[in-house]
């Protein structure tokens, strides 16, 4: 079967992995960005940042390689209170946007989460299993039906060659 959709790798982000309450997270970053995620399992666009919520105590955030270190410059992880873990994780993790169409199909097939949009509307984000491998997933808000997958590095290879075989 052919689908309407199309898989596109990443280019590497600036990704720093954040720990830590969320009323001294959102405080932490408030400098960083105008617009924090408001519930856990949700993300919020703020210009070219992208801050994940994933969890009672866990954030991410992405921006562009290039404000790398800039971000580093205004986070300064080293000097994070005792209560906030800040580290850079950049070459972590491997990207994928899924759109089109028959992205949820294609999302399905990876994916075991229920992505209907009442249980996983636009803006939702969570980690889950992809390909038998643990996965950050998004949902993009729009039309188009678009959503982000990031893979550990490690495993980036593997899951392009799996995208590229359900797409043939």
């Amino acid at each position: 079967m052919r689908y309407d959709a199309s898989v596109a790798k990443q280019e590497l982000q600036a990704l720093f992995d954040i720990k830590g309450r969320a009323d001294e997270v959102r405080e932490y970053l408030a400098g960083v960005a105008r617009l924090l995620p408001g519930s856990p399992c949700t993300f919020a666009a703020d210009g070219s940042r992208t801050i994940y919520f994933l969890g009672r105590s866990h954030w991410l955030l992405r921006a562009p390689l290039e404000q790398e270190i800039g971000l580093l410059e205004e986070l300064r992880p080293d000097d994070a209170t005792e209560e906030l873990s800040v580290v850079l994780v950049s070459d972590s993790y491997a990207f994928f946007e899924i759109s089109g169409t028959d992205a949820p199909d294609i999302v399905s097939i990876a994916s075991p989460l229920d992505i209907g949009s009442r249980a996983f509307p636009e803006f939702g984000a969570t980690f889950t299993e992809a390909f038998g491998i643990k996965a950050l997933l998004a949902r993009k808000p729009g039309d188009r039906g678009a959503y982000e997958l990031a893979v550990d590095r490690s495993y980036e290879n593997m899951v392009a060659e799996y995208f590229r075989r359900i797409l043939r």
